[in-house]
């Protein structure tokens, strides 16, 4: 026990987001910078991800290319995100963003995914978002399921959360 928690503090204090957001900004920038505005960009993330996603599409833009400043991506992703400042973060959103909440969220309380779907489908038009909210789901489920019992209802709710996640880009990206 005393073991996995010396590994989880090593992990969290090594991925921090003070962290590790300056890395996943760097490569977003470099994405951006070699493909331009020729192709849209989305992120998606989970769990500590998730916080990534709201960060990244906060910003309005985040590299010149040509002269013109776009933004690091074009629309978002976050499946039972972690360390949100709800409403905060989500106010600042620039870039539509979808989530994927967990009703028993341990990490996210149901009143927070309340409130994220509230404020991210009020957003102005450009920014406006979707949160659908996973019943009977805990943190992490989108990124765990087991999959011996396809037909149990937690691999059903993986399932849809990934589907969600790709029609959500489809519909921003399908142009």
């Amino acid at each position: 026990m005393l073991q996995c928690l010396y590994v989880l503090l090593l992990f969290t204090m090594s991925n921090r987001v003070g962290r590790s957001h300056p890395v996943v900004t760097k490569f977003f920038a470099q994405l951006r910078q070699s493909h331009g505005s020729s192709m849209p960009i989305g992120a998606a993330g989970y769990c500590w991800g998730g916080k990534h996603v709201v960060m990244l599409a906060q910003k309005d833009s985040g590299v010149k290319v040509n002269g013109y400043a776009l933004p690091l991506v074009d629309a978002g992703f976050a499946g039972h995100p972690a360390w949100l400042e709800v409403p905060g973060d989500l106010e600042k959103l620039k870039r539509p963003t979808a989530f994927a909440l967990a009703e028993k969220d341990t990490s996210l309380p149901m009143e927070e995914a309340v409130k994220i779907k509230i404020v991210v489908e009020a957003l102005p038009e450009g920014a406006r978002g979707e949160a659908r909210i996973y019943e009977n789901c805990g943190h992490g489920f989108c990124s765990r399921a087991d999959y011996l019992h396809k037909e149990s209802e937690i691999a059903q709710k993986v399932d849809e959360a990934e589907r969600q996640c790709v029609d959500w880009f489809d519909r921003h990206f399908r142009k």
